[in-house]
């Protein structure tokens, strides 16, 4: 059994078979050889999300009357996303405004009778799902998840994410590395062309901050990372702190040309902990706009349930 994925993702096919018909192409979903976005079979054959012809009813499905708030947006997403959910899994719960709107929806299926058991990834989450009744374990009680679904900051049309906005990036990477699925909701200003312009988080360890600053600069701008480098502050003014008891710092950079190079760079940074990027974990992205709902998926993630 692979408890891990390899390079966050190389480890899906052992992990997935724990899951009963998960990998099955059903409820008319089909991904295409080369294509990482969902296709709906239609009458009239694939259609793949960002194609031009959009007729209604195909990957960019529930259309919706224009004018929503970005909150309906983030709604529609957790909506989406609940319908991934099945008795019996165990799911990794993430953080941030959107996240939140998934945990309410699943607080909701649990008092109408699902049995789940969740792993929170901030304090704040946990707190929320207990008052909701959501029953809670850990990763040392169970070391593998069959499903987290969070939000993100940034994504781009190959799932690489910038998260850590609320703080919580380093729980959620690993939540989500030990999930068996991942699954990102956002609202459509969240999908960009190229990551960078949400400040990048960091989190590092207070000790040694000035030097750990210094040679993230350094390190980043041989990846041609460039711009400010900011500790994140509570409202108090003092430094913010994570749940881990580490400090956040947010770089600037604008654009992030090779995300990757920039991760492995990162990496090398002695008091670095980990950053706010996510490459090679998401496996299906929900994005909710105006035209409705864009389904985004990874290469070995090939269905999208029905509604």
């Amino acid at each position: 059994m692979c408890w891990l994925r390899k390079d966050y993702g190389d480890c899906k096919a052992q992990l997935s078979d724990l899951l009963a018909d998960k990998d099955s192409c059903v409820a008319g979903f089909h991904v295409a050889p080369g294509l990482r976005r969902a296709t709906k079979i239609t009458a009239h054959g694939p259609i793949a999300a960002g194609s031009s012809h959009r007729a209604a009813g195909a990957a960019r499905e529930k259309r919706r009357p224009d004018g929503m708030s970005a909150d309906e947006w983030k709604q529609a997403a957790a909506e989406r996303a609940i319908l991934h959910v099945q008795s019996g899994m165990k799911i990794g719960l993430g953080t941030g405004s959107t996240a939140a709107k998934f945990v309410d929806l699943l607080g909701q299926k649990v008092r109408a009778g699902l049995d789940i058991v969740c792993v929170p990834t901030s304090d704040a989450t946990r707190a929320q799902a207990a008052a909701l009744g959501i029953k809670l374990t850990t990763l040392e009680d169970d070391p593998l998840l069959d499903l987290t679904v969070d939000g993100a900051d940034e994504l781009d049309s190959e799932l690489r994410l910038i998260k850590g906005g609320g703080g919580a990036l380093l729980r959620e990477k690993i939540v989500a590395v030990a999930s068996s699925r991942v699954i990102i909701i956002a609202d459509h200003t969240k999908r960009v062309e190229t990551l960078g312009a949400f400040p990048l988080p960091i989190e590092v360890v207070p000790f040694g901050r000035g030097s750990t600053e210094r040679l993230i600069a350094d390190m980043a701008s041989d990846c041609g990372c460039d711009g400010s480098i900011v500790l994140r502050r509570a409202p108090d003014g003092s430094p913010f702190v994570t749940d881990n008891g580490n400090y956040i710092m947010d770089c600037h950079f604008s654009m992030i040309e090779d995300p990757e190079a920039l991760d492995d760079a990162l990496k090398l940074v002695p008091g670095v902990v980990d950053c706010g990027l996510f490459l090679g974990i998401a496996d299906i992205g929900i994005i909710a706009g105006p035209m409705g709902v864009e389904i985004l998926t990874s290469d070995d993630d090939a269905f999208e349930p029905e509604d």
